[in-house]
C-alpha cells in the first residue's frame, strides 16, 4: 500500500472514530435534554393539581358560609360579600389553572416532537442529517426555555393584579372591613382587665418588676415606640390632635397599658396615651432643677450646654429621653407629610417631659426651645443613635425649604458659590478666552472701576446689592449678564437657565 492510500485510510479510520464518538455524544445529550423538559412537564401539572385544589378547597368553604350564615356573627348581607370575593379568587385560580394547561401544551408538544425526531434520526448513516437535526433542537430549547418561565411567571402577575383591582375597589368590602377594625379597638379599650402597673410608677419601678435593665425600655413603652417609629410618623398632627377616641378611652388604655396590644389601636390615640404615661410619672424624665440647667446652660453654651446636662440624666431617663427624641427627629423629618416640625413637637411634648412650676409660663417657653433645638440636632446630641435614612430625608427637607424661602439672588448666589467650588485648577497656563486680551503679570494692573461699575460687578457668592436684588426681571438679566462674562461659559449658561426658571 503506497504512503498516500496509507494517509487516506487513516484519515478516514479517523473520522468514522469521531463520527462515532460525536454520534455517542449527541445521543447521551438527547436523554439529558428528554428528562429535562419531561420535569418541566410535571412541574406545569403538579402547579395546576394545587390551582384546581384551592378552587376545590375555596368553593367548598362559600356553599359552607352560605348555608351557615347565621353562625358567622356577621348579617347575610355582610356574609354575602365575603363569599362573593372568596368566589372571585377561586375564579381567578381557576382562570390561570386553564392558562397553564394552553401554555403546557402550546410550549411541550414541539419540544418533545423534535426531541422525538432527532432520536429516530440517530441511527441514521446519514450524519449530516443527524447533526442538523440536533443544532435544530439546540436552537429551539435555547429560546424556548426563557419564554416558558416567563409565561408561567406572567399568568401570576395577571393573577394577583387582578385580586389587587378587585380588593382595591370593591367599596363594600373595604366598609365592611373598616367596621370590624373599629369594633375591634372598641373591644380592646372595653374588655381588657385594668392593670395598675404603670399608673403613677416611676421608670425605675416599671423597669425592676418586668427584670428590665437601666439601658432598656419598658415593654408597654417600647411596644408604643416601634410601633409610632412605624406607622405614626406620616400622620397629620400626631401629638397635637386625637381624632379616632376621647378623654375616656385615653384614660382606660392608661390603666391597662401593660397589656395592651397597640397594634390595633390608630396612632393619634396611641401617642395621646404614650404622652399622658409621660405626664404622669412620679418624676419627670427631666426634673425641675435639671429643667433650669438645661435652659440655662443652653442660653450660655448653646449645644453643648445641653450635652452636658443630658448625660448627667439617670440612666433609665436618659434611654428613655433618647428614644423620644429619636422619634420626635423622625417625625420633624417628614414635616412636609404629617406639619409637625421640631418646633411643634416641642410645644406637645415639652410639659410631659420637663419640669415647669404651673404659672412660670416664660419658663415653659424657653424650654420649648430648648427642646425643639435638642430636636433639630439630635444628629449631633446622639450620633450613635441616627437613623441614616432619617438623617438622609432631614438633609433633604432642610434644603428644600432654604431654597423656597431664599430669595431670587440668594438661590443665584448659592449656584454661583457651588460652582466655583467645584472648578478645578488647570493644569496647564490657560489659554486667553475670546475677545479677551492676554495681559503678562508685568503689566501695571487696570485702573480700579468707578463706583457704579463696581457695584455692578459684585456678584460673588451671596453679595448681590440692593439695588440689583430690587430691579425688575429684565435689569437683573441684564446685570447678571454682564457680571458674568469673565466665568467660564458653562457656568454662565447655567446660571442663566437657572434665573429663567426662577422667573
Amino acid at each position: 500500500m503506497s504512503t498516500n492510500a496509507w494517509k487516506g485510510f487513516k484519515k478516514a479510520t479517523s473520522d468514522i472514530k469521531e463520527s462515532i464518538l460525536m454520534t455517542d455524544e449527541k445521543r447521551k445529550n438527547i436523554q439529558q435534554f428528554d428528562g429535562y423538559w419531561q420535569k418541566q412537564q410535571k412541574f406545569f401539572q403538579s402547579t395546576n393539581k394545587i390551582l384546581n385544589k384551592f378552587v376545590e378547597l375555596i368553593d367548598g368553604e362559600v356553599r359552607y358560609l352560605k348555608e351557615h350564615w347565621e353562625c358567622s356573627g356577621m348579617g347575610q348581607q355582610e356574609t354575602n360579600i365575603i363569599g362573593e370575593s372568596l368566589t372571585l379568587m377561586m375564579n381567578i385560580f381557576l382562570t390561570t389553572s386553564k392558562n397553564l394547561k394552553c401554555i403546557e401544551e402550546i410550549t411541550f408538544k414541539p419540544i418533545f416532537k423534535q426531541i422525538n425526531d432527532v432520536k429516530n434520526h440517530l441511527t441514521d448513516e446519514n450524519e449530516e442529517i443527524v447533526i442538523q437535526k440536533y443544532y435544530q433542537l439546540e436552537k429551539m430549547i435555547a429560546w424556548n426555555n426563557p419564554l416558558t418561565y416567563n409565561n408561567y411567571i406572567h399568568q401570576f402577575v395577571m393573577m394577583f393584579d387582578a385580586g389587587s383591582v378587585y380588593f382595591n375597589e370593591n367599596e363594600a368590602m373595604n366598609i365592611l372591613i373598616s367596621n370590624a377594625q373599629e369594633l375591634k379597638q372598641q373591644y380592646v379599650i372595653q374588655n381588657n382587665q385594668p392593670s395598675a402597673l404603670y399608673c403613677n410608677k416611676t421608670i425605675e419601678s416599671i423597669l425592676v418588676a418586668e427584670q428590665r435593665t437601666k439601658n432598656q425600655l419598658p415593654i408597654a413603652v417600647e411596644s408604643i415606640y416601634n410601633y409610632l417609629y412605624d406607622k405614626g410618623f406620616t400622620v397629620p398632627g400626631i401629638f397635637r390632635e386625637i381624632t379616632t377616641g376621647n378623654k375616656h378611652q385615653i384614660d382606660e388604655l392608661y390603666l391597662r397599658m401593660a397589656i395592651t396590644s397597640f397594634e390595633d389601636l390608630q396612632p393619634d390615640l396611641v401617642a395621646a396615651v404614650f404622652k399622658r404615661f409621660l405626664r404622669d410619672l412620679p418624676t419627670h424624665v427631666i426634673d425641675k432643677q435639671q429643667t433650669n440647667s438645661l435652659i440655662n446652660n443652653y442660653n450660655s453654651n448653646g449645644i453643648h450646654g445641653i450635652k452636658s446636662v443630658i448625660t448627667s440624666l439617670p440612666v433609665e431617663h436618659l434611654t428613655l429621653f433618647k428614644y423620644i427624641m429619636k422619634l420626635s427627629y423622625k417625625i420633624s423629618a417628614y414635616e412636609d407629610i404629617n406639619l409637625m416640625n421640631s418646633k411643634n413637637i416641642a410645644v406637645c411634648l415639652t410639659p410631659s417631659l420637663l419640669t415647669f412650676d404651673d404659672t412660670d409660663t416664660i419658663l415653659l417657653t424657653k424650654g420649648i426651645n430648648v427642646l425643639s433645638e435638642i430636636i433639630t440636632h439630635f444628629n449631633d446630641i446622639f450620633p450613635n443613635d441616627v437613623d441614616n435614612l432619617v438623617y438622609r430625608k432631614s438633609r433633604v427637607l432642610k434644603r428644600t425649604t432654604k431654597i423656597m424661602r431664599s430669595t431670587d439672588a440668594d438661590v443665584l448666589g448659592i449656584l454661583q458659590k457651588k460652582t466655583n467650588r467645584k472648578r478645578l485648577p488647570p493644569k496647564t497656563k490657560p489659554l486667553p478666552q475670546p475677545n479677551q486680551t492676554h495681559q503678562p503679570k508685568s503689566l501695571p494692573q487696570p485702573p480700579s472701576p468707578t463706583p457704579l461699575k463696581q457695584e455692578s460687578q459684585k456678584i460673588k457668592g451671596v453679595e448681590l446689592k440692593q439695588n440689583s436684588i430690587t430691579t425688575d426681571i429684565s435689569k437683573q438679566k441684564t446685570v447678571i449678564t454682564q457680571q458674568t462674562t469673565k466665568q467660564p461659559v458653562n457656568t454662565y449658561n447655567r446660571t442663566y437657565k437657572y434665573q429663567q426658571n426662577l422667573h
